[in-house]
């Protein structure tokens, strides 16, 4: 299963669209911020959001930035070992993350090193993903005309014995996708 999270009104072709409204191409209705998610640990191949995440408060909105923890782990809980996320929500690096008074979480390229085991080195609680070959990686994408930035974030769930959270970028294409490149943003904000 490969799901759209927060699809709105721009399903995926192959995916299972998913969102809080009923928008035209919508597969099934789901409030994301009610935990768990109606989908089964490790049962998921693919998760897509774009301009979806940051408006997820899953712990309530008096939690702030802990949502972000709480949506990553629930992301890993569904995904199954070996899955991928592409995940692109707005970035603090520019004005799109807080110009929209719906985000309720502020992400930036630096978010997702405590989800890559790259923090310090230190020892995280938190699910620690890999980012294997080229078309994978963290990146920002700046559109000029709006001063809006996104941050793209490809990145996997470990198998058995890969390192958690680091592994080598030399082997290229890995995955066998024929991406070269991080896939850029709609160019909205949400």
């Amino acid at each position: 299963m490969r799901l759209n999270l927060g699809s709105g009104s721009k399903p995926k072709d192959g995916y299972l669209n998913v969102d809080l409204d009923g928008w035209p191409g919508v597969d099934e209705i789901v409030d994301l911020n009610v935990l768990p998610w109606p989908w089964e640990d490790d049962s998921v191949e693919s998760v897509f959001a774009q301009d979806s995440l940051e408006h997820l408060c899953p712990l309530g909105r008096s939690m702030g930035q802990m949502n972000i923890i709480a949506i990553i782990q629930e992301i890993w809980r569904i995904l199954l070992p070996g899955g991928v996320a592409e995940l692109i929500v707005p970035s603090t690096d520019g004005r799109g993350a807080f110009m929209d008074p719906t985000h309720v979480t502020y992400w930036n390229a630096n978010t997702f090193l405590y989800f890559l085991g790259m923090e310090n080195g230190r020892e995280l609680n938190y699910p620690q993903f890999i980012v294997p070959g080229l078309n994978f990686g963290v990146k920002a994408h700046r559109e000029n005309e709006t001063e809006c930035v996104w941050v793209v974030a490809r990145i996997k769930k470990p198998v058995g014995d890969e390192e958690d959270g680091r592994e080598s970028t030399e082997s290229g294409d890995s995955e066998g996708t024929g991406e070269d490149e991080l896939r850029q943003p709609d160019g909205e904000s949400g």
